[in-house]
């Protein structure tokens, strides 16, 4: 098993040395405490933060490792860090210089919660922050499994529409495909029929449309499918 102390750079407390020397037989070890984090990385061997860790209400620089709920090796729930976050740090044994762990992230009146979990105080809610790209992989033979007696999905204007009607969508890309492969077999030709074409994601009501793929790049505009067809 590997080192978890790489990163560890602990500047030694001597105003807690001194309190453990003056009071022998106390325990003068910290477990836990509040944070804020200054910068944050990933790299190989995960995600890290630098932190000023309160201590007898001074802000003490330190370097933490940070949890996941779900991790392995090359797959887990990542969530990132931000600077002037505050977040719980543990202390494994009591003591910061065997390494800090970040194991949760709060809100305060300067970070509150989404309204949507405020208006909405019993629902399980996952709201990513703005802007942010949420990514759902599952890998080999694994598969995404939504299991509900009723799915909808919110389109940017704010109209939501049951899930049913990617069904009814697939169904016209698969008409799509076999209208493609059905031209292959009769039109003479060694390259692909369609590469790079461009399905825009419509309610059924519109029919979609195809921008005829020439294989040069085309910039895929938001809420796009690609499919290529040999």
């Amino acid at each position: 098993m590997g080192s978890f102390k790489s990163r560890v750079g602990t500047i030694i407390d001597t105003d807690r040395v001194a309190k453990m020397v003056a009071r022998p037989g106390i325990d003068t070890r910290q477990w836990i405490g509040t944070a804020y984090v200054t910068t944050f990385e990933i790299d190989e061997e995960g995600p890290f933060v630098d932190i000023e860790l309160l201590i007898d209400g001074r802000l003490v620089p330190e370097t933490a490792r940070v949890g996941a709920i779900y991790a392995g090796p090359g797959f887990g729930v990542f969530m990132p860090l931000e600077k002037d976050d505050e977040v719980i740090v543990i202390a494994p044994d009591g003591l910061i210089d065997s390494g800090l762990v970040v194991v949760s992230r709060l809100w305060s009146k300067s970070d509150p919660p989404p309204d949507l979990a405020r208006k909405n105080p019993f629902d399980l809610l996952f709201h990513a922050k703005e802007d942010a790209v949420v990514r759902l992989k599952a890998t080999g033979k694994g598969t995404v499994i939504i299991e509900a007696p009723k799915v909808f999905v919110r389109d940017e204007a704010g109209k939501t529409r049951p899930l049913a009607f990617l069904e009814e969508l697939q169904a016209q890309i698969n008409a799509f495909l076999n209208h493609i492969h059905q031209a292959s077999d009769s039109t003479p030709t060694s390259g692909p029929i369609v590469k790079n074409t461009i399905l825009p994601v419509v309610p059924p009501t519109i029919p979609p449309t195809f921008l005829p793929g020439d294989g040069s790049t085309v910039d895929e505009p938001k809420g796009t499918k690609v499919l290529e067809a040999q």
